[in-house]
């Protein structure tokens, strides 16, 4: 008698702490923060040489979703300028990193591009780059190499149109 007490108090326990279909919650739609950033934009870009000397050049850039979730591509004349790697949602702004790119032109000459620290957001941390969400706003920061010797640091501006 005492073991079927014992059994019967188990089986009420398990069966009060089941889950009914009316418990469960709809999970969330997962928001893609790249949709903050894709977009058009106008630009200035600042380039300070090696020698010290300075540059400036303005353009437009179109910026799509890369081919993973945590990338995006910014396009000028159809041709790959920068990607965007690493995103992070802050809550002023998406912060990320730009993945390392080289190319060789048709003298040889290789030229690489490393991002570097520049943009800082209210998280004390520096990225290489970050759209500001209430400005609409990319800014870029990189430096650029020829045959692995330092050329130009180069910040972009950027205002989505």
């Amino acid at each position: 008698m005492k073991n079927t007490f014992i059994l019967l108090t188990i089986t009420l326990f398990t069966f009060s702490f089941s889950s009914c279909s009316d418990d469960e919650s709809t999970p969330e739609p997962t928001v893609d923060i790249r949709d903050q950033i894709i977009g058009t934009y106008t630009y200035d870009q600042y380039i300070e040489f090696y020698d010290g000397s300075t540059g400036s050049h303005q353009g437009t850039v179109k910026v799509e979703k890369g081919t993973t979730n945590n990338k995006i591509i910014f396009f000028e004349d159809g041709n790959i300028v920068i990607k965007g790697t690493k995103l992070k949602d802050l809550s002023n702004a998406v912060a990320f990193d730009i993945e390392d790119m080289s190319e060789t032109d048709d003298e040889g000459y290789l030229y690489e591009y490393k991002g570097i620290d520049g943009f800082e957001s209210n998280d004390g941390v520096k990225y290489h780059g970050g759209f500001e969400k209430e400005t609409n706003k990319v800014h870029l920061y990189y430096e650029t190499y020829i045959d692995g010797e330092y050329a130009a640091g180069v910040y972009f501006e950027m205002s989505k149109i």
